[in-house]
């Protein structure tokens, strides 16, 4: 079963900024799918972190009216990450929580998640780049992009599992 991938990109605010280094390195020396069938896949951020002093209603909104992926396209969202800012009065882990939470349920029939606030609680005292709890990057972003090639790849991939050629080699 292959998957006949023609581009990987990243959308949303910010933070998807860096979010593109770090797949551009990643993407290094791959070859992509250039036949007409390829599919798309996007890994979009939602601008999550920009949202947090919106009003509930608003934010309903915005979830609800999330646009579908085109016919060859496959959409990743990332979760929020667990803030911890002083920045802006509604920028912390409750807020992004229900923002998640909004997302989460109005999207998935639309877009597959990437869940990178559990994976951010950890790290964002030390790894918010603009110093603010909000901007979180390092080892969490790296692992946001091992998730999604794990999701995008999982059920296409053969070969021997990892680790198997330690436990079957003997001197």
């Amino acid at each position: 079963h292959q998957k006949k991938i023609s581009s990987i990109t990243r959308s949303g605010q910010s933070i998807a900024g860096f979010l593109g280094h770090y797949l551009t390195t990643r993407l290094r020396n791959i070859t992509m799918y250039e036949g007409e069938s390829g599919r798309s896949v996007v890994l979009d951020t939602l601008g999550l972190s920009h949202l947090t002093a919106d009003s509930d209603k608003s934010l309903e909104a915005f979830a609800r009216d999330l646009p579908g992926p085109s016919e060859n396209e496959d959409i990743y969202w990332m979760t929020g990450f667990f803030l911890s800012s002083e920045r802006k009065l509604h920028s912390h882990v409750d807020r992004m929580t229900y923002i998640n939470h909004l997302v989460a349920e109005a999207s998935k029939t639309k877009y597959k998640m990437i869940n990178a606030f559990d994976m951010s609680a950890a790290f964002t005292y030390d790894t918010a780049t603009q110093m603010d709890g909000l901007h979180i990057i390092g080892p969490v972003m790296k692992m946001v992009l091992t998730k999604l090639f794990h999701h995008m790849c999982g059920d296409s991939v053969e070969g021997t599992r990892v680790g198997a050629f330690v436990e079957n080699y003997r001197l």
